[in-house]
């Protein structure tokens, strides 16, 4: 009895022992040695299953308060050192997966919102390496391969001597009104502050002085009957005060008539057309088949023209007033009174006309179209590139 009562003395605090170890593993920290204790054997809550606390860089996800843990400080993989993922935006290249990441959602800089590099053809104009982006690396679009502006023409004006000649390259990329075409035709119309420019199909406005296309279309939409692939030249008769401006375009020996309304824009054609031109070829006068640009200037107010209506048909008058240039593809000038005689009163090489005199100035060989401002005294000339 005696040594039974001893084994169970001696058995009793062992059995204890035990259980008060096991069963107290989620209520006390063994001080010294664990930093935490759960009791339980998860690795994704407050504490690991080898007691120590859950941190940043463990190599375990603590849910809740950490979307990765790849257990390493690297800011190029998949999980940032901070334990969140990886995305566009974050300031850090995930390598194999971006190209570039500067934190913004700029897409004029150096990196697109999407986490690639910047390059001409992503669609995006890179602000002081671009000047325009159309999404390919096409030439000839208006945009080249190298994403620079491309000009399809050149708009040259002078409105005094002692000024010289200003040159505006005539872009199109992004411009929904601009040509795209080879420009055949100009034509002013002055009390609009307005040109008439005319391709082969299409028919655009242009403001002046501002230079801005401010209208397009197709050319049967606005000038009924032209046709375009023919036209050589262009003029606009824009009297001030006048309810329209006359615009006229030559197509071979005849004229295409149109009367544009001054208030409104609607432009209605002739019913005379074609007119017939009587002075092709006639003595002092362009052949018309030669003929590539013509401009009127109502006044002449800057005397580049000198011809004495007086002695040319006894008008009262002295000195010229309106009057029609034409310029001819052998670089020859003519010049013909329209405001007293309607005679032609002489012709010189273009180089000779004072304005083309000047250097820089626009090359014969590359002017394809002319129209003058009478308003503002401004003769401009359209070029080839």
């Amino acid at each position: 009895m005696q040594d039974r009562a001893g084994l169970l003395l001696l058995w009793c605090p062992i059995r204890l022992r035990d259980r008060l170890w096991r069963w107290g593993r989620g209520s006390y920290v063994w001080s010294g040695a664990e930093e935490c204790d759960d009791g339980n054997s998860v690795d994704s809550d407050s504490c690991l299953s080898d007691c120590t606390s859950a941190r940043c860089g463990d190599g375990h996800v603590f849910m809740g308060n950490e979307e990765c843990d790849d257990g390493n400080s690297s800011n190029t993989d998949s999980c940032l050192n901070d334990c969140t993922s990886a995305r566009c935006g974050d300031g850090y290249v995930w390598v194999g997966y971006e190209e570039c990441d500067d934190t913004n959602s700029s897409n004029t800089d150096s990196c697109l919102n999407d986490c690639t590099s910047a390059r001409c053809g992503d669609g995006y104009i890179w602000a002081g390496n671009e000047t325009c982006d159309d999404g390919n690396t096409t030439a000839g679009d208006g945009c080249s391969a190298a994403c620079a502006e491309e000009s399809l023409q050149v708009i040259w004006s002078i409105s005094s001597l002692g000024a010289g000649w200003s040159q505006t390259p005539i872009t199109y990329a992004g411009d929904p009104h601009a040509p795209t075409q080879p420009i055949l035709a100009a034509a002013n119309a002055d009390q609009r502050g307005e040109a008439y420019v005319l391709t082969a199909s299409t028919y655009h406005v242009l403001s002046v002085p501002a230079l801005q296309w401010i209208d397009s279309g197709p050319l049967s939409s606005a000038f009924s009957g032209l046709p375009g692939p023919d036209v050589k030249a262009g003029k606009g008769v824009s009297w001030p005060n006048q309810p329209a401006t006359g615009l006229y375009f030559m197509v071979g020996g005849y004229a295409y008539a149109y009367d544009l309304s001054n208030s409104t824009g609607s432009i209605t054609p002739d019913s005379s057309n074609p007119i017939s031109l009587g002075w092709c070829g006639a003595a002092g006068e362009p052949d018309c088949a030669l003929v590539k640009a013509r401009w009127l200037d109502l006044d002449n107010s800057q005397g580049w023209l000198s011809c004495n209506p007086n002695a040319l048909c006894g008008a009262s008058a002295t000195e010229l007033g309106p009057n029609v240039v034409t310029i001819d593809t052998q670089g020859t000038l003519f010049y013909k009174d329209v405001g007293f005689c309607f005679a032609p009163c002489g012709s010189m090489p273009l180089g000779s006309h004072p304005p083309f005199g000047l250097s820089p100035r626009p090359a014969s060989a590359k002017i394809v179209a002319t129209f003058y401002m009478t308003s503002s005294a401004t003769l401009y000339v359209i070029t080839s590139p």
